[in-house]
């Protein structure tokens, strides 16, 4: 019984060092908010180049895309092979997230807001608006940069 106490008491004694050892994740800086910014309207001027690389380049590995009917996609390899399919047709001239809010502890962060964009679709000359409310969660690479690695929208 007594070695069973001594035991509890070492693993305890472990665990509170390990979480003592372990840094504390701090508040976003003023630079992770404009970092997390520039990444959003980094999406929308690809978006208005139609370059979707540079769309991909804002988002992690394995990045996914959740869609209002909430069917997702999952890593950059599907997203790509959405982007390809749809954007052809998509001839954006303006794309605007209008983050509402940026908030987030250490490595990851929520961008919300409300977006609105303008394209011609398929070669039209007519201009099509759109507004969607967007969620997106970002996670800080080890390099320092941050990344997408969620997006969840619903478009009206």
């Amino acid at each position: 019984m007594r070695r069973l106490s001594v035991l509890s008491l070492l693993v305890v004694l472990a665990v509170v060092v390990s979480a003592a050892s372990r840094p504390v994740p701090q508040e976003l800086s003023a630079e992770d908010v404009a970092a997390i910014r520039a990444v959003i309207d980094g999406v929308g001027k690809a978006f208005i180049a139609g370059d979707i690389e540079a769309i991909l380049d804002q988002r992690t590995d394995q990045t996914v895309e959740v869609f209002p009917n909430e069917i997702a996609n999952v890593g950059k390899v599907n997203v790509r092979k959405r982007f390809q399919e749809f954007m052809p047709n998509y001839d954006y001239t303006m794309w605007d997230f209008g983050i509402t809010s940026v908030a987030g502890y250490g490595r990851i962060a929520t961008a919300c807001g409300h977006g609105t964009s303008e394209y011609h679709y398929g070669g039209a000359e007519e201009l099509t608006k759109s507004e969607s409310e967007s969620a997106m969660i970002l996670k800080k690479q080890d390099d320092g940069t941050w990344k997408i690695a969620v997006n969840h929208w619903v478009f009206y």
